[in-house]
């Protein structure tokens, strides 16, 4: 595993009681393996963020629960910390226990100059909140067509016969 970060503009805002690190996963779609890789992993997310929470509580370094949207293979995780750069290495060290630091990019919010920082891994570029916008928005599609996927298998309302 490359275990560098990117050493980033402005890095000493990088820490302090609240710094924002998301995480994206972005899983192909290997259809060869079928349930072991659904792509409607909504519950791999929810153990995903727990998991990473906890690691982070671990080290001291967490200030509040995860948020986190859509399903495994595209998620995006919302981490509030301590120290960025401590934080980034730590989960991605447990991403790659997981073998899921390939598919992972780690950020930290940079508010003076209101921009994403890529922290890891070290080869990869900031994005706009604008970029990050459109990943969520790729997020919250796949959630709701599981959705739709879902409610086309329920019954429909009122008495059944």
């Amino acid at each position: 595993m490359n275990s560098a970060l990117k050493k980033s503009p402005n890095e000493e805002t990088a820490t302090g009681p609240g710094s924002s690190l998301f995480l994206t996963l972005r899983i192909p779609a290997l259809p060869e393996f079928g349930p072991m890789l659904p792509q409607s992993n909504f519950i791999g997310t929810t153990i995903l963020a727990k998991l990473l929470d906890a690691k982070l509580e671990e080290a001291c370094q967490a200030s509040e629960a995860a948020g986190f949207t859509g399903p495994l293979n595209c998620a995006v995780l919302v981490f509030t910390v301590r120290q960025a750069h401590e934080s980034a290495r730590i989960i991605a060290a447990n991403l790659a226990k997981l073998h899921l630091i390939a598919c992972a990019k780690i950020y930290r919010w940079d508010a003076g100059e209101l921009i994403l920082r890529h922290l890891f891994p070290a080869n990869g570029q900031d994005i706009k909140k604008e970029e990050l916008d459109a990943i969520c928005e790729t997020c919250a599609e796949q959630t709701n067509a599981a959705i739709n996927q879902i409610l086309k298998l329920l019954p429909p309302p009122g008495p059944q016969p």
